[in-house]
């Protein structure tokens, strides 16, 4: 809550050298929409993590990195530069190793038991 809070008067800084304009008509609904859409997704996000060990919920966390690209190239036409793929990929890796090695422990004991 306190990074919103400090963050809040750099972003107006930067909206008023950019030419601030406030937003209006559907776009301001739109607006509205997402950011209740956004509430609900962090507020599961929160319950999950509340739930669950954190080393299962990361990998699904990560996974908003992909949507938010997928949504970005179909809505917006926006596609990350070259020098973000790389990063993307070692999240990617991250989040495909934490699910595989979770997994690896429990396929082993299943194993022992069944000897």
């Amino acid at each position: 809550m306190w990074l919103l809070v400090m963050l809040t008067p750099v972003n107006f800084l930067f909206s008023l050298q950019a030419g601030l304009e406030v937003p209006t008509g559907s776009i301001l609904w739109l607006l509205i929409l997402g950011g209740i859409i956004m509430y609900f997704a962090q507020h599961c996000l929160t319950l999950s993590y509340a739930a669950a060990d954190a080393a299962f919920v990361q990998p699904f966390d990560d996974l908003k990195l992909f949507s938010n690209i997928l949504i970005s190239w179909i809505v917006l036409s926006f596609a990350p530069d070259t020098t973000y793929w790389p990063g993307i990929l070692m999240v990617f890796a991250g989040s495909a190793y934490l699910l595989w090695s979770e997994r690896r422990p429990q396929v082993l004991g299943r194993q022992v038991q069944a000897l």
